[in-house]
């Protein structure tokens, strides 16, 4: 229940970034921290942040968190030692982003390591068929909670327009009774600050 609570906190600037209008595009552990002052999980390292559809230099500095349209462009330029093209800013790139969050977050193991190259990414997740922790006996399925493994799943799909927005996710079966868990147990559910 603790994990699915800290995940919310981490959804909600996720969803509040799309629902301005906002592509953070660097999404990964580095970026998001806990404000103690303010009670809540905020979103740092936002200065590659572009308007959605805006088109920016294909970048992500954790490529482990990077959506495959993103990857791509990227193995793209790591393979020619060319420059990065350019992309459409979509929010269903931090949607991914948040699906590889989401995992570390609920097994504090990441679904791909972390210092991998871009190029090393593309080619574990493929081109095409069925992700890898997709495919029998893979990573989703060996989450303890089935609703879990599909809000996963729901994140992380190839084609950026079936993605889950991290607004569905919030308001998705998988946070549904965190808060009347947290009330029972006689705490708001999120962390409070200890003097």
């Amino acid at each position: 229940m603790q994990r699915k609570a800290v995940l919310s906190l981490v959804t909600k600037p996720v969803a509040a970034f799309a629902a301005k209008g906002l592509v953070h595009g660097a999404l990964s552990p580095a970026t998001v921290h806990w404000f103690a002052d303010d009670n809540a999980m905020k979103l740092a390292g936002a200065d590659g942040w572009a308007p959605k559809g805006a088109h920016v230099v294909a970048h992500h500095p954790v490529p482990a968190f990077a959506a495959p349209e993103v990857l791509s462009a990227l193995s793209r330029a790591e393979e020619t030692g060319g420059p990065a093209p350019t992309i459409a800013a979509t929010p269903a790139q931090d949607a991914w982003s948040l699906g590889m969050l989401a995992y570390l977050v609920l097994t504090d193991a990441p679904l791909i390591p972390v210092d991998a190259s871009a190029s090393d990414v593309a080619a574990a997740i493929g081109t095409g068929g069925p992700l890898p922790w997709e495919r029998a006996g893979g990573a989703l399925e060996a989450l303890e909670d089935p609703v879990a493994g599909a809000a996963i799943r729901g994140l992380l799909q190839r084609e950026p327009k079936k993605r889950t927005t991290a607004a569905a996710l919030l308001g998705g079966p998988l946070f549904k009774g965190l808060a009347a868990a947290a009330a029972a147990a006689g705490t708001t559910g999120t962390p409070r600050r200890v003097k």
